[in-house]
């Protein structure tokens, strides 16, 4: 019993490692971004920018 749960615990560590991290932190709306994603991914997809903007944000 107790091995089993050492090996459950060791299941739960190694999943949450290899687990992306872009899915657990994204940007949310109307926070800033860069489209090519240097800043982060918006939570949307959608990072609006305009010519000669320094940033965009997420919409």
């Amino acid at each position: 019993m107790k091995f089993n749960l050492i090996i459950l615990v060791a299941v739960f560590l190694v999943a949450a490692m290899i687990m992306p991290t872009q899915v657990l932190a994204c940007i949310k709306n109307r926070d800033g971004c860069q489209p090519d994603g240097s800043q982060g991914n918006c939570c949307s997809g959608n990072c609006h920018k305009e010519p000669g903007w320094v940033a965009g944000y997420c919409r």
